[in-house]
């Protein structure tokens, strides 16, 4: 106890350097625990990216094919249009044509298939292009539609591109420790990693335009540490706390220096504590 009170500047550094370091572990911790998420959002930020320009290549594709027929060709010619865009679509395993009352649909929709049957129903109604995953005797399919012709002689064109070109969005590094999906509604169709996180992924939502499709991702709920700074403010005050510790450490040598300096003799009793002075 006498020591404490000879050395009350060692005292106040050591408390102050304490809580610099409990800081600094602190801050050390939860920016750990922010980079997983970091790494999640990255992933889910490149797979966007490409699935933006996936969509936004085939539904312009299929608008530029599209227009080729917004006149008075004869569109019973199914044959022809069809390996027009064939053609003109990448990776189109599938063109089909069908007259706007979509007779084959509701003659069997289950035959059919019900997701068919609701994008072309979407296309009818829809100026844009109808685009979305689909499911086709139990496998998934890309599926694009588009209203062609005039208001007096139309058809709607059906294309179908298979799942594995969206292989591409897969994290190059998968990982136990995030969750990344491809979500459609409130489906995930393509997913990645540890599903666990996919309660929380909703949050994390990006949108990709043009389409129903939002790219989820998620981990651990991470601290978000002071102003939600992701453990950056813990250390930033640990380490300003750290160099005030050093400083008041170092302030008797300071000011004793100082007082020479200025010519002034430093108080021999000013180890003393205050029971030796008042015992002298």
């Amino acid at each position: 106890f006498s020591w404490i009170q000879k050395n009350p500047w060692k005292v106040g550094s050591l408390i102050i350097g304490l809580c610099a370091l409990w800081l600094v572990l602190q801050g050390v911790d939860i920016y750990k625990q922010n980079q997983t998420f970091r790494v999640a959002i990255g992933h889910r930020d490149i797979a966007a990216a490409k699935l933006q320009a996936f969509s936004s290549k085939h539904q312009q594709q299929m608008l530029k094919t599209a227009s080729q027929f917004n006149s008075n060709i004869n569109l019973l010619d199914k044959d022809s249009i069809n390996s027009v865009f064939k053609k003109s679509i990448d990776d189109a395993e599938l063109v089909e044509l069908y007259d706007l009352g979509i007779a084959d649909g509701y003659k069997d929709i289950v035959k059919f298939g019900t997701g068919k049957l609701a994008i072309l129903e979407s296309a009818i109604i829809s100026p844009q292009v109808s685009f979305r995953i689909i499911s086709v005797g139990g496998q998934q399919k890309i599926a694009i539609a588009k209203l062609i012709g005039t208001e007096a002689n139309s058809a709607l064109v059906y294309v179908q591109i298979p799942i594995t070109t969206l292989d591409n969005i897969q994290p190059q590094s998968p990982s136990d420790e995030i969750y990344l999906s491809l979500r459609q509604g409130q489906v995930d169709l393509l997913k990645y990693g540890n599903a666990e996180f996919a309660i929380t992924a909703e949050a994390n939502a990006k949108i990709i335009e043009g389409t129903p499709w939002r790219l989820v991702a998620s981990t651990a709920l991470p601290e978000k540490g002071i102003y939600e700074l992701g453990g950056i403010a813990e250390l930033i005050l640990g380490l300003s706390l750290l160099v005030l510790a050093v400083a008041i450490a170092y302030a008797p040598v300071i000011i004793k220096n100082r007082s020479r300096l200025a010519g002034i003799e430093p108080d021999s009793q000013s180890d003393l504590t205050l029971h030796e002075m008042q015992s002298q």
